[in-house]
């Protein structure tokens, strides 16, 4: 046996103990120690986040208490100004042809075609109706704060033209003979035109709903009646609860 492995045997037995040691903090370090520390900081980093939502919440609040309630009167006759409640369909069509015509300055304006579907039967601003088997039609939601009941028709328009004819097109549709809701934009590219497909609801004003007022009626913190059986939250549902950080291991 040689001098070195009597010095290796020699210190072994001193140098054993310590390895062993090491191994097994950074077993524990790894099983226990690690996981706990990345969950505080992860409940530290999701504790901020949210109190950074509650400044925020806090701060539209704080800015909407000085806001006026909007005039329904007013917002009845902008209603009644902008929804015609004569049937504009073949208006609209017209305008968006001499728009699209006239916004094609470099003459780069091929195969323009439109048509019109069938109009919605009449209902309430909210309405859908079926279109397809398992599908509906829906309209802008907000169509609903208004009480009369509303059409609306259907107006595909498809044509090739440059970039620019396009771009100048969209800019240019505005002052229609009434509402219209810009359902799809799809836009393929091709040389050395491009291909453009709209659709769009134009609408149709009917009669007021008896008995129905704008949404807009019932002003914050008015006594409002509750549906039955409709208990409020015991705390305000938009404001997120902070979690406090405990510490490595929770």
């Amino acid at each position: 046996m040689s001098a070195a492995t009597d010095r290796l045997n020699a210190l072994l037995p001193r140098v054993l103990p310590i390895v062993v040691g090491l191994i097994v903090v950074s077993a524990g370090y790894s099983w226990l120690l690690q996981s706990g520390i990345a969950d505080y900081r992860r409940i530290r980093d999701d504790a901020q986040t949210l109190e950074a939502r509650v400044r925020v919440l806090e701060e539209t609040i704080a800015r909407s208490r000085g806001m006026t309630w909007p005039d329904e009167a007013r917002a009845l006759t902008l209603f009644e100004e902008r929804v015609s409640k004569e049937d504009r369909v073949a208006d609209v069509a017209e305008q968006l042809m001499r728009t699209v015509a006239e916004s094609a300055t470099d003459g780069k304006l091929r195969n323009l075609a439109m048509g019109t579907g069938d109009q919605s039967a009449t209902g309430t601003s909210g309405q859908v109706r079926p279109v397809a088997a398992g599908e509906i039609e829906t309209i802008d939601p907000r169509w609903s704060l208004f009480p009369y009941t509303l059409s609306h028709t259907p107006v595909t328009m498809s044509f090739d033209a440059s970039y620019g004819t396009i771009a100048g097109f969209f800019s240019k549709i505005r002052d229609l003979p009434t509402a219209i809701e810009i359902r799809s934009v799809k836009l393929t590219r091709g040389l050395p035109l491009m291909n453009a497909q709209l659709t769009v609801f134009v609408f149709r004003r009917g009669d007021m709903v008896p008995g129905a007022s704008a949404a807009g009626t019932a002003h914050p913190g008015a006594n409002t009646p509750l549906p039955p059986g409709f208990e409020p939250p015991a705390t305000n549902p938009l404001v997120p609860r902070i979690i406090e950080p405990r510490g490595p291991g929770g």
